[in-house]
């Protein structure tokens, strides 16, 4: 996911007979170090990252996206 002051992202890492190993969840936001606060990430990184968010839209969300660490599973 992106939006104009963030990036969400999931990654899985797999062995090659498809069993996962390791997954990791990242929500990076865009931080005006002077201000100290979020801001809009600049158009010379969007322009790049668009195309990508945008091929990755339609894919199913992967199994975990949005889990806490000890949150239990039912």
């Amino acid at each position: 996911m992106l939006d104009d002051k963030k990036i969400h992202m999931h990654s899985v890492m797999s062995q090659i007979d498809g069993t996962i190993v390791a997954t990791g969840e990242h929500i990076y936001l865009h931080v005006d170090t002077k201000l100290k606060k979020a801001c809009p990430i600049g158009s010379e990184l969007l322009v790049l990252l668009k195309p990508i968010a945008k091929a990755h839209a339609n894919l199913s969300k992967p199994e975990g996206v949005g889990r806490f660490v000890g949150q239990s599973v039912k």
